[in-house]
């Protein structure tokens, strides 16, 4: 992926080309920031940048070998850690779903993990990131390069590092030279302590309503007052956003978004479940 197709966040993309510039490259970095503001995204887009072969000023070239692989997910020296779910004796480990990761990403980078479960797991299973995966991250990171500069992890819901994250202290304080790891969480406060105390923090601000706005032009060719009262009720989540900018026909788009409304509310008050139960009530009746 590049940066030229994630949505907004100038700054951050701008300081991280200025790092890989400059080679000032933090080894083990917590991308941290709420759903759909494209934390997951920018972890594709930084890693592609890193190896690309002709770096330009402001992204990746797009079209060096390294850029072509990096794209399909299929770079050897990028790896990715994401929640699985176990289906049997064995215990499961990431690259045992890596098909259906490229699949899901082609179709969504901003997927949250709900969505994820949804495509891998025939039950209503909680996801979970095992000992056997982070002993599967060492093991692949005591390899040398196979091509690139740099060899990269990608750790998508880091949260669910528990206990076991415990056995990446070393390889975080210590990565092999031109390593990095980066994290990507929504919860600060469900991380390891002892592993975020050995990584830098990059901490995403919420989309604005604006840049949703026009993406949703840009990208849907939604008219400007629908994509301005769409964005107004998403908090800055575009993943949410391409969800409902994709309701099949004018009746599903205004009862999605008058569903959104009710559930972004702050104020849980009794008067909001009433809300939800007269939503229930009317779709019941359609």
């Amino acid at each position: 992926m590049q940066f030229k197709n994630v949505i907004a966040q100038d700054s951050l993309k701008k300081q991280l080309i200025n790092s890989a510039q400059s080679g000032k490259v933090s080894q083990a970095m917590l991308f941290l920031g709420t759903e759909g503001c494209g934390t997951l995204p920018i972890a594709f887009a930084y890693a592609q940048y890193l190896n690309c072969e002709n770096r330009q000023e402001d992204d990746s070239c797009g079209v060096c070998n390294a850029c072509k692989k990096s794209e399909k997910l299929m770079h050897p020296d990028i790896f990715y850690t994401y929640p699985t779910v176990s289906g049997g004796s064995k215990t499961p480990i990431s690259r045992d779903f890596i098909e259906d990761w490229r699949k899901a990403i082609a179709e969504n980078p901003y997927m949250n993990v709900v969505e994820w479960l949804s495509k891998i797991a025939q039950e209503n299973k909680p996801g979970n990131i095992t000992a056997e995966e982070c002993n599967q991250i060492i093991r692949q990171h005591s390899l040398k390069h196979f091509e690139g500069k740099f060899k990269i992890q990608i750790i998508w819901n880091a949260e669910l590092l528990k206990a076991e994250g415990n056995k990446l202290l070393k390889i975080l304080e210590e990565p092999p030279e031109n390593t990095v790891f980066l994290l990507v969480a929504e919860n600060i406060e469900e991380i390891l302590p002892t592993i975020l105390s050995r990584t830098q923090v990059v901490k995403f601000p919420r989309l604005k309503d604006e840049e949703i706005s026009q993406a949703l032009q840009i990208h849907y060719e939604i008219n400007a007052e629908k994509a301005r009262n769409l964005a107004q009720i998403l908090e800055g989540n575009w993943n949410a956003a391409k969800q409902l900018s994709q309701a099949p026909d004018e009746q599903n788009f205004n009862e999605l978004y008058e569903w959104f409304g009710i559930l972004l509310q702050r104020n849980k008050s009794l008067d909001t479940i009433q809300s939800l139960l007269n939503w229930v009530e009317k779709m019941g009746g359609i």
